[in-house]
Order: C-alpha cells, then sequence, then structure tokens
C-alpha cells in the first residue's frame, strides 16, 4: 500500500496529514498539543482500524502515548519551581517589554506568582535552575517555553526552536 504523508510540530502545536492514493483516502489533523506525533499516528491507525478492518491497536497505542506523556510532564514538573521562594528574583523581571517579531509581552506580579501577557494570550511563570544558569518558564499549556536571561536585565530571550526571539525591556514613561 503507497501512502504519501508529512508531519511536524512547533512549540505548541502538532500536524500530520497521509494520503493513500491506491484508495482515494487521506487524513489531516491539527492540534494545539506540542509533542503530539505519537497521538496523531494513533489516530491515524484508528482511521485504518475503521477503513480497512486491520488489527485494533490504536487504544493500545493511546494508552502507552498518554503514559509516555505523563511522564515527561512529571519530570518537567520537578524541574520547574512555581513557588514564591522560588521564583522571587523574577520581580527583578517585572515590566513591558518588546520584540520586533512577537509584539509586546508584559511580565507582572499578582501575590506571590508571576505571569507574562503577549498579545496572542498569556502564561502563569515558574523558574528553571541548573547551577548558576537561571530561566523564565511559561508553565501555562500549551507552553513549556523558556525566556533566558542574557548579560543585560533588559533583555530577554525566547527560544521558539529554529529561531531566538529578543525581548527588550521598554523603558517606563515618568510624568
Amino acid at each position: 500500500m503507497v501512502e504519501v504523508g508529512h508531519g511536524g510540530n512547533t512549540r505548541g502545536f502538532t500536524a500530520d496529514m497521509f494520503f493513500l492514493p491506491e484508495h482515494r483516502v487521506g487524513m489531516v489533523v491539527l492540534t494545539n498539543l506540542r509533542l503530539a506525533n505519537q497521538f496523531l499516528a494513533s489516530v491515524g491507525q484508528k482511521l485504518l482500524d475503521v477503513l480497512f478492518g486491520a488489527e485494533s491497536k490504536a487504544e493500545t497505542m493511546v494508552t502507552a502515548d498518554k503514559k509516555a506523556l505523563d511522564d515527561a510532564t512529571e519530570l518537567v514538573r520537578q524541574r520547574i519551581k512555581t513557588d514564591g521562594g522560588s521564583t522571587a528574583w523574577i520581580s527583578d523581571y517585572t515590566g513591558r517589554y518588546s520584540s520586533e517579531a512577537l509584539g509586546s509581552a508584559y511580565i507582572t506580579q499578582v501575590g506571590k506568582e508571576f505571569q507574562i501577557e503577549f498579545e496572542s494570550g498569556s502564561s502563569r511563570l515558574g523558574v528553571e535552575q541548573s547551577g548558576d544558569s537561571r530561566q523564565i518558564v511559561l508553565t501555562t499549556p500549551p507552553w513549556t517555553t523558556k525566556l533566558q536571561l542574557t548579560d543585560d536585565p533588559n533583555t530577554l530571550l525566547l527560544d521558539g526552536g529554529q529561531t531566538k526571539y529578543q525581548f527588550v525591556r521598554v523603558p517606563e514613561k515618568h510624568s
């Protein structure tokens, strides 16, 4: 059976498509889930199960994929701290930032928690530390994006995978 397909993902999104030209059947699935490749493979398998009476593997695939995702999520939760004591240093970075490519971002503190607001959404913030290295981490799904600190305390880098986006602090206007 000839299959033509392609899939991929980026921060917060996964897509997959395949076509079976001999059978004039195809599938395209777009998700707002990061690293959902295995889930999309099980969706494709379910389509094959239904259309061609193949041995049902989709549910087994979904169960295994969910466990793997839960395990990976737990490892991330262990590395990322969100408690007030661990995140207090983010207060040095509160304020408005701007990126030529992504627009504005505003880091604020609400009680003991920190959050970032972009033009397209917002996220609670946590921190990840390894030795002397510290990073601010977006913790609200679908993000686990990190804001990397630079030598300049007024500049943060957002790692977009293939591109790093620079956010520069916008000076406050005093009246």
